[in-house]
């Protein structure tokens, strides 16, 4: 944008914290099929993704750590939930001592429908460190760590994390002021939101709604009103780029612009 983002965005509605972890996007692009994972199971890999070395790839995040951050949950279930990601590969176990459990995080596999089983992209794993994320062919969410740290997933239903995820996909606060607008937006009024986007976690757009009020009475996402700058071809208006939050703008209205409210999530991650 050739400005710093402090003067285009209202930091009134967003936090912006200094780290952030990743995840696959596989999770939450309909690479699996609907009901791979229990909502234990899918917080015990974002909570090692979190706890993991980015050098080395390996995490001894365990039960106390997650009850901390992710919520009760019984030594069974959680066993369940660790056992079930190594069967599936996301994890492998390294070591273990009398207190201390070792495992390393992998690239997240893809999946055959065919066999129903997962399978690696040139049947080779990967360890989830710094280097082999840059040469792997997944995509990356980048969730900012208060996300885990302030044990804000507690309350949330699967369906409501799987949201969360699939936003935090699309969210790119200096290219569009929040979530990419052409998945969703309010108009006139109206939200727009992209079949697909609901589809990819198995939602319905009523369940998406839904959940996206849930969220949003959470504090954990919220509507901004900002200008954006169009382009009308053929007679039809195209909305091109983000240029500020509406309360921020100070220049001179260019009859390119229009106002619309992007939906930008309250915690951001600093990509700078």
């Amino acid at each position: 944008m050739g400005q710093d983002i402090y003067d285009v965005v209202d930091i009134q509605t967003c936090f912006i914290d200094e780290a952030h972890f990743e995840v696959s996007r596989n999770l939450v692009d309909a690479v699996y099929p609907q009901h791979f994972f229990n909502r234990t199971t899918l917080m015990r890999l974002l909570h090692m993704n979190q706890f993991r070395n980015i050098k080395s790839g390996t995490t001894i995040v365990g039960h106390l750590a997650f009850k901390k951050h992710m919520g009760y949950v019984n030594e069974r279930a959680f066993k369940n939930a660790t056992d079930y990601l190594a069967a599936n590969e996301f994890i492998e176990f390294k070591s273990r001592n009398k207190t201390i459990t070792c495992f390393m995080v992998n690239v997240a596999p893809l999946y055959d429908p065919n066999t129903k089983s997962v399978i690696h992209p040139r049947g080779i794993r990967l360890v989830m460190n710094a280097r082999n994320q840059r040469k792997s062919e997944n995509d990356f969410i980048m969730v900012p760590n208060v996300i885990v740290d302030a044990g804000l997933l507690k309350d949330l239903s699967l369906d409501e994390i799987y949201l969360l995820l699939k936003l935090y996909r699309y969210n790119f606060l200096e290219v569009f002021g929040g979530i990419d607008f052409s998945v969703i937006r309010r108009e006139n009024s109206r939200t727009v939101i992209t079949e697909t986007v609901c589809e990819d976690i198995y939602m319905t757009q009523y369940d998406f709604t839904d959940g996206l009020s849930v969220l949003q009475a959470k504090g954990l996402v919220t509507w901004v009103s900002v200008i954006v700058g169009t382009i009308t071809i053929d007679g039809v208006m195209h909305l091109m780029n983000y240029v500020c939050d509406e309360n921020m703008f100070t220049g001179t209205w260019l009859p390119s612009y229009s106002i619309i409210e992007v939906l930008r999530p309250y915690y951001q991650p600093n990509l700078s």
